[in-house]
């Protein structure tokens, strides 16, 4: 049996009913906590920001904050090393992304990602507590950050043609340097 695919409860209970005393009980994953991001944290040549810049969104202090969080989840769930979560997490971006392909399929915007922007996030809301649940407790900004992290990865942008407009959008800053 993999460890990986039974919960923490589960195995406790199994380990009690051998008489096999548990030293220090290993705590469901939870976030329960919002981080701020630290003054000196500087996004401005992070591939995400870079995005949501070529497409015309210049107001994006919540999307650092939520690809911050994003980004702690994702790490603590791996450092955990528990197969369940790390999968559970892994479909929980796979389920994001979806959701994106479906709002960005019919988008026709070129040079504006902000309607895209909204809408994939209303979507991410309306499906917070169904398609977007997990057993891992991951609050609505990680799963926010989550879009962020898969625009950082160049698998989502926000507009139409966004991979072109990027390479455009990075030329044009050359220029300007």
């Amino acid at each position: 049996m993999s460890i990986g695919s039974v919960s923490v409860q589960r195995l406790s209970e199994a380990l009690l009913k051998f008489n096999i005393p548990i030293e220090e009980p290993i705590p469901e994953f939870s976030m329960d906590e919002i981080y701020e991001i630290d003054e000196g944290m500087d996004f401005s040549e992070s591939m995400f920001i870079m995005k949501l810049e070529s497409a015309g969104i210049f107001d994006h202090e919540d999307c650092q904050q939520e690809f911050f969080n994003a980004e702690i989840a994702s790490s603590s769930i791996a450092s955990r090393g528990f197969l369940f979560e790390i999968k559970e997490f892994s479909m929980l971006k796979e389920n994001v992304k979806s959701i994106w392909k479906t709002q960005h399929r019919p988008y026709k915007e070129e040079n504006d990602g902000n309607e895209l922007l909204a809408k994939v996030y209303e979507r991410v809301e309306d499906l917070n507590n169904s398609t977007l649940k997990t057993s891992i407790e991951i609050p609505l900004l990680v799963k926010k950050g989550i879009l962020h992290q898969l625009s950082d990865e160049c698998k989502v942008g926000w507009v139409k043609n966004y991979k072109a407009r990027l390479m455009s959008y990075i030329s044009e800053r050359n220029e300007e340097k």
